[in-house]
């Protein structure tokens, strides 16, 4: 329950900030650098790779205590729950480019790209995914925890 609350809770605080913007046109040459940026991540592959690279250990680690039958239901669940939201990706990557061109300047877009084409820059993209695997499946004992208080 506390986590229907809490989910409820940051979307209410989430669309009364987003209402509150006001929405300026986007300059073309920021847009093209965001555009960039993005693609320099690895686009649409890399966001799709990293939203099944959380739900799989999120989801496993949920289902381990569960029988069997409840087991597979939620991962059948899981399954359609993922390619719905990878039908998403394309307006969600469009939403991050227009919010970079929107809040970063020119420069610090052009820093940015420099950085994320590096070899650190890359490293980091390609790592990224083994990371935050790592992370959430650390951070679920905690979550279930949560949950259960």
């Amino acid at each position: 329950m506390r986590l229907v609350i809490l989910a409820w809770a940051i979307g209410l605080a989430c669309s009364g900030a987003a209402a509150a913007q006001t929405i300026a046109p986007l300059e073309p040459a920021k847009l093209d650098l965001a555009r960039q940026i993005v693609a320099s991540t690895g686009g649409h592959k890399a966001v799709e790779a990293q939203l099944r690279g959380v739900f799989q250990p999120m989801m496993a680690g949920l289902a381990k205590d569960m029988p069997e039958t409840e087991r597979k239901l939620m991962e059948g669940l899981n399954q359609d729950l993922q390619d719905e939201i990878a039908t998403m990706i394309p307006p969600m990557l469009d939403t991050m480019t227009e919010a970079y061109a929107r809040h970063l300047t020119e420069k610090e877009l052009r820093d940015l790209l420099a950085w994320q084409t590096s070899e650190t820059g890359r490293a980091l993209i390609q790592k990224m995914p083994a990371i935050t695997q790592e992370t959430i499946a650390k951070q679920l004992p905690l979550i279930k925890e949560m949950a259960r208080g």
